[in-house]
């Protein structure tokens, strides 16, 4: 029986370092890494194409030893990391992103997406680039987007022609939606 168990030992030894290093994979962020890593030059080639209509052509978005960086072409073309940005540059990078990482799924999918959500993250915008961005937006609807906006910033909300009003009822009662067209 021995000599039996010993002859399978290399043969479960390889499954066992097989499921160990499946196992590692999949664990936390590896796996989204993993595809992030495959993925990396398309997503930063999409995004670059959107950051061009959000801000101008001003950043060109790169990805070098694990981290992203720009190219600021209003200082002659020098090399930042992204954590050198305003509050409201890395949104408009950050929204780059996000788009593109769609764009990406899209390409693997046989199913045509052409709505997309952004949920808050307006708070940390002055009035100024509020009005940069839904600019902004505005530009990429135009690129057969529609994009919904979840935001509580008045601001925003008295600038979106279509726009859906939640409100809280009473306190047993659930919410109320309210459909709203024009400014």
């Amino acid at each position: 029986k021995l000599e039996k168990i010993d002859a399978k030992l290399p043969e479960l030894t390889k499954k066992y370092d097989l499921a160990k290093e499946l196992y590692n994979l999949l664990r936390g962020k590896s796996l989204a890494e993993f595809m992030a890593n495959e993925f990396i030059d398309m997503i930063t080639a999409f995004a670059n194409e959107k950051l061009q209509i959000l801000d101008g052509g001003r950043y060109k978005l790169f990805y070098d030893e694990k981290d992203f960086y720009v190219e600021d072409n209003l200082n002659d073309g020098k090399k930042r990391a992204v954590s050198t940005l305003s509050g409201g540059e890395t949104f408009l990078v950050s929204l780059s992103l996000a788009l593109s990482m769609s764009d990406c799924i899209q390409l693997q999918s046989d199913k045509k997406m052409d709505f997309f959500f952004l949920d808050e993250g307006f708070g940390t915008l002055d009035s100024e680039l509020c009005q940069t961005v839904l600019g902004a937006l505005y530009k990429l609807r135009g690129v057969n987007l529609n994009i919904g906006l979840i935001t509580h910033v008045q601001e925003l909300q008295n600038e979106i022609q279509y726009k859906f009003i939640v409100t809280k009822a009473s306190e047993n009662s659930g919410s109320k939606v309210q459909f709203v067209t024009g400014l």
